[in-house]
């Protein structure tokens, strides 16, 4: 009788233990798909990605090439702006000179007799260091 209720034990924690490995089996293998599929459509993003820097490329080397015909012209269009912007700047910087007013020889009157006195200030604290102290 207790074999046959060891049997019993054995076949359940056996069954237990089956079941727990094809739970990790099939985790495991859900993981990996996973992860294949994720670099798949990382490697396609980036493939995209290069096309387009392609493209943009060959794009960008056919505005050049349709630049001005004359480096000169190029030159001067590019001096006139450097100029423009430089001009703009010193004028930003340059400070602003007041003009003085014109006035007459004749008006060289001294100034007028001073106003009352304002009132009396706070007297401060007072002095607790001997340093400093006037004596």
């Amino acid at each position: 009788m207790r074999a046959k209720t060891l049997s019993k034990e054995m076949v359940n924690t056996n069954a237990y233990t089956s079941s727990f490995h094809v739970f990790h089996t099939v985790f495991c293998l859900v993981l990996s798909v996973f992860s294949v599929v994720f670099c798949v459509v990382i490697t396609l993003r980036t493939s995209h990605l290069e096309h387009r820097m392609q493209f943009l490329e060959s794009e960008r080397v056919s505005v050049l090439s349709s630049a001005p015909p004359s480096p000169q012209a190029a030159n001067l269009s590019l001096w006139d702006a450097i100029e423009k912007l430089v001009y703009k700047r010193l004028m930003e910087e340059v400070p602003k000179l007041r003009t003085p007013r014109e006035v007459g020889q004749e008006c060289s009157c001294p100034p007028g007799p001073p106003g009352r006195r304002g009132r009396k200030g706070n007297p401060g604290t007072p002095v607790s260091n001997p340093i400093f102290v006037d004596t």
